[in-house]
């Protein structure tokens, strides 16, 4: 499920592109739910109050009376960090002012429906990415995480310790070779010998270490420091540093 929300103080524009997203996701096959709003307040204050389930993605117009839709964006950012922010507005010139707070994209209101498209195809295979399942052996049993749940994955000693958000310390006598060969999404890479991130999670890089989310601190080894940056690079620019 891809959970839309459209805000622009203009409705005959909100009804517009809605009709237009909605297209998009039947004929993308992406089951959806497409919320609207002509007020960036009151689209705060749902979300604040938990009167409306989290969005994935937000259309956002800039151009809003009282509050402009930058200052929406950053405070919903503050509400929750990984909702995907997409710009709408007749001056491009505002788009500097978006890519401040992590906007996914910017798209030109008289853009055409192609624009549309990629942004939504783009939203919903990222999170797809994020949902794909690993299979870990545990204990002669199988444990299956989805792989945004995965933070990283350390070798200590004789066993492989997998840092998980809901489940905590994971330990396995699989190696973190046959671990890694296993990944399919992009979003993990092996840092150090003993240490595999997962994209998603850094926070920062300092020195010579990566921070995470969950306030722990991973080391960058030397001869990966320059592909890591790289990578890392591309892949936060392919996701319009969401």
């Amino acid at each position: 499920m891809l959970r839309i929300a459209l805000c622009d103080d203009e409705e005959i524009y909100i009804n517009k592109i809605s009709l237009l997203i909605e297209s998009v996701c039947i004929q993308s096959k992406i089951k959806h739910e497409i919320t609207k709003y002509t007020s960036g307040e009151v689209l705060l204050e749902e979300q604040f109050t938990g009167q409306q389930n989290k969005h994935d993605v937000v259309f956002l117009d800039i151009d809003m009376p009282i509050v402009d839709g930058i200052q929406i964006a950053k405070r919903y950012k503050e509400i929750d960090s990984k909702v995907f922010i997409i710009f709408l507005s007749n001056h491009i010139e505002f788009s500097r002012e978006g890519y401040k707070v992590n906007a996914f994209r910017f798209i030109d209101k008289m853009s055409k429906k192609e624009e549309f498209v990629e942004a939504i195809k783009s939203v919903w295979h990222i999170q797809q990415e994020k949902k794909e399942m690993v299979v870990f052996s545990l204990n002669q049993m199988a444990l299956i995480l989805e792989c945004d749940d995965i933070i990283y994955i350390e070798k200590r000693q004789r066993k492989t310790i997998i840092h998980s958000v809901k489940e905590g310390e994971i330990h396995t006598y699989e190696s973190i070779i046959s671990i890694r060969n296993r990944f399919e999404s992009p979003c993990f890479y092996q840092v150090h010998r003993a240490f595999i991130v997962n994209l998603n999670h850094i926070v920062k890089l300092i020195k010579k270490d990566i921070i995470l989310d969950n306030s722990n601190a991973v080391p960058l080894s030397e001869k990966r420091r320059k592909e890591f940056k790289r990578i890392y690079v591309n892949w936060k620019f392919d996701r319009g540093n969401s």
